[in-house]
This record gives C-alpha cells, sequence and structure tokens, in this order.
C-alpha cells in the first residue's frame, strides 16, 4: 500500500498506484578552508544535511494527480508511507526550497499522470 498524507487539515490522503522514480542524496555541510601559505588545509566538520532528491508519483485518474498537486503546493508536511509485505517505510518531507512541483503525462502510455517533487526530509 502507498499513501500520501498532508498535515493540513483540507486534505485527504491520496494513494498512487506507483512510485515511479524515488532520487535521495544528503549533503555533506563539511567546509574545507584553503589557508595561504600552507599546504593543509583547515576541515570543519558537520554532520550531513537531511535527505533531499525527487519523488514521481504515478497516477491513474487525473483526479488523484490533481489532488497530489494540490497537496504538495499547499504550506504543509507531508507523509509518504510505502508498505511491503511486513514492511513499512516512512518519509516526513517537505517541498525544497524553491522547488517546482511539476504534472507530467506518461510520455510511454499517454494514459496516466506523473506528479514530480522535490523534497527534503523533515525530522519525526
Amino acid at each position: 500500500m502507498l499513501s500520501i498524507v498532508s498535515t493540513q487539515f483540507d486534505t485527504g490522503t491520496v494513494s498512487p498506484i506507483l512510485v515511479n522514480g524515488w532520487e535521495t542524496g544528503s549533503r555533506s555541510r563539511n567546509r574545507v578552508h584553503d589557508l595561504l601559505y600552507s599546504p593543509e588545509p583547515v576541515v570543519s566538520l558537520a554532520p550531513a544535511a537531511s535527505r533531499s532528491g525527487t519523488l514521481k508519483f504515478l497516477f491513474a485518474t487525473a483526479s488523484d494527480a490533481a489532488e497530489c498537486y494540490r497537496m504538495h503546493r499547499g504550506a504543509a508536511v507531508l507523509t509518504l508511507t510505502l508498505e511491503v509485505g511486513n514492511t513499512a517505510r516512512t518519509l516526513r518531507y517537505v517541498v525544497d526550497e524553491g522547488g517546482e512541483v511539476r504534472e507530467l503525462l506518461d510520455p510511454e502510455t499517454a494514459s496516466v499522470t506523473i506528479i514530480e517533487v522535490p523534497y527534503r526530509e523533515v525530522p519525526l
């Protein structure tokens, strides 16, 4: 089972038929300072940033895709839950700063809609 829930009160739950892509990474926040007249840099260590990337949701109906698009345009924290067998994977996220939520028609079938979301993970 796959579901997306928003913290906004006026939205429900949407269930894409598939997560067509889940790209993730974690940006380093270490700083390397090159010093004049020294061959050795000074390094400031910091924990990595939270995960970020792109989610691609596939919807069979235009109405479900439109609801997902609307949810991601609001000011809300969203929760993606993916259950496979006895294992559940949860991601709490927001649309990443400066990111663009996109609605695309699947180029292979031209009958399903893809919602593409740049995300940034937020703490539980």
